[in-house]
């Protein structure tokens, strides 16, 4: 059975001072509660964490990896939450509001949470504080989002963690891999550079004179904010549907998958689907199949339109090919932003899976 699609809505992915702004409201919530609340050290470059806090009454305090965000969706809580796993203080995030849905949802996982109009809860050794129903006086607007974070940044951001190496590519080229206009490619990177994830370092000698060098710094942090925009921002706009088998022969229905042909559709395999291939662990609950048309697909495989089916299809947004093993499947980065979209634990554990074994060699590399 298909999974009860998640409610979207736009990103906001929080960077540089405003990050700032909505920790500092965050804070004084939770000093309004009476708590004492110590900013310790800052995080280290590439840590997946925006601050550490001591938080507690008196001198009784616990320490809590906290995670900054201006607005939240619930479809960007898995992939939001997934790097702060492995932190060594307990996870928190702070917003500048969060609806009671997504509360409950983070009180389910177990992350302790505060926004601006005091919304919290928190429970740790001799404290526990649960209190929401408090309304924002004004929504965000959306467009307040960061271009990295729009849907051509996330696009450019894609093909510069395929292969960190297209950093130093030709901006005509960076934009024809990534299906945007020129202009706009020039702009993500320098905005990449006032984040500190792009350093210039100076020209060389080439075949076409003095060209840039550039380097792509703090990649796992980069890919991190990367898979919750993606989640939340361009994949809604893929034009996403479900889909079932339709075939004669019933035994296909959970299996014809596997023997479908794809790149000769025009379509790749992503998701759970992709999942099980590259890692042979996950048992799909989903098939998501990105395609440039669609139609062949779907009468190739005898598949039609059922809201709640097990096939998903959605645009391909990215134009280049990526070389590895498995030419039929999407590139590593996107199985694990789609298993993190999903919420599900034993998803995230495949994707911790696909992060050690095809990513971690490049990503961490920086």
């Amino acid at each position: 059975m298909a999974r009860k699609a998640l409610k979207k809505t736009v990103a906001a992915v929080t960077p540089g001072a405003m990050a700032g702004e909505v920790l500092a409201r965050g804070i004084e919530a939770l000093k309004g509660f009476g708590l004492t609340v110590e900013h310790t050290a800052k995080p280290k470059a590439g840590e997946a964490v925006d601050a550490w806090l001591r938080v507690g009454r008196g001198r009784d305090r616990t320490l809590y990896a906290a995670m900054v965000r201006k607005r939240l969706a619930p479809a960007a809580l898995g992939p939001m939450l997934h790097p702060l796993a492995g932190a060594k203080g307990r996870a928190m995030l702070i917003a500048d509001y969060v609806t009671p849905p997504v509360a409950l949802r983070l009180r389910e996982k177990g992350v302790a949470f505060v926004d601006a109009v005091g919304n919290a809860w928190i429970e740790q050794p001799g404290l526990v504080l649960w209190h929401t129903g408090n309304k924002p006086v004004r929504t965000p607007k959306a467009g307040q989002a960061v271009r990295v974070f729009q849907p051509a940044g996330i696009q450019v951001v894609f093909a510069l963690l395929c292969d960190p190496g297209r950093v130093n590519a030709p901006v005509r080229e960076i934009a024809e891999m990534a299906g945007v206009a020129h202009g706009t490619v020039g702009r993500i990177l320098d905005d990449l550079r006032r984040m500190g994830h792009v350093v210039e370092l100076g020209r060389r000698e080439g075949a076409r004179g003095r060209a840039r060098q550039r380097r792509l710094l703090q990649r796992r942090r980069l890919l991190d904010l990367w898979v919750e925009a993606y989640a939340q921002v361009l994949r809604p706009r893929l034009n996403l549907r479900r889909y079932r088998y339709h075939g004669a022969n019933a035994l296909n229905e959970f299996n014809w998958w596997k023997q479908a042909t794809y790149r000769e559709l025009g379509a790749w395999l992503g998701g759970e689907g992709a999942a099980e291939i590259v890692t042979r662990y996950l048992k799909p609950q989903d098939i998501t199949i990105y395609a440039d048309d669609r139609t062949a697909f779907l009468k190739k495989h005898r598949l039609v339109v059922d809201p709640q089916g097990p096939v998903i299809l959605l645009d391909r947004f990215w134009h280049f090919d990526h070389e590895w093993e498995f030419p039929d499947v999407v590139p590593p980065a996107l199985i694990y932003a789609d298993l993190l979209a999903t919420g599900d634990d034993r998803c995230r554990e495949t994707a911790g899976m696909v992060y050690d074994k095809y990513l971690a060699k490049t990503i961490a590399a920086d």
